[in-house]
């Protein structure tokens, strides 16, 4: 690291140019022209997918929750079995 400090610092001064004026108002304007109102623009992917995969998510819940329901070897009074086993002891 400290050979290529030297290195630079070795440098002769005339390497160092400026960027033409041309360069630098082009990249001035492209970069207000993005500030201008491309912001909201730019989150409109990120939008659309998120909603294309919250529908995803609820289209397959509400299959299974459906499929759940057609069901028939499920008996809602399984869970009340116990209960009312502790009551008709004596």
């Amino acid at each position: 690291m400290s050979r290529l400090l030297r290195a630079a610092a070795g440098a002769p001064r005339s390497a160092l140019r400026t960027t033409p004026l041309s360069v630098q108002t082009a990249a001035l304007a492209g970069w207000r022209r993005a500030q201008a109102g491309e912001d909201l623009f730019s989150l409109l992917p990120l939008f659309r997918q998120g909603l294309a995969f919250a529908c995803t998510l609820l289209l397959v819940s509400l299959a299974l929750g459906y499929h759940g329901l057609l069901d028939e070897s499920s008996d809602d009074l399984a869970v009340l079995d116990p209960a009312i086993e502790l009551e008709t002891l004596p």
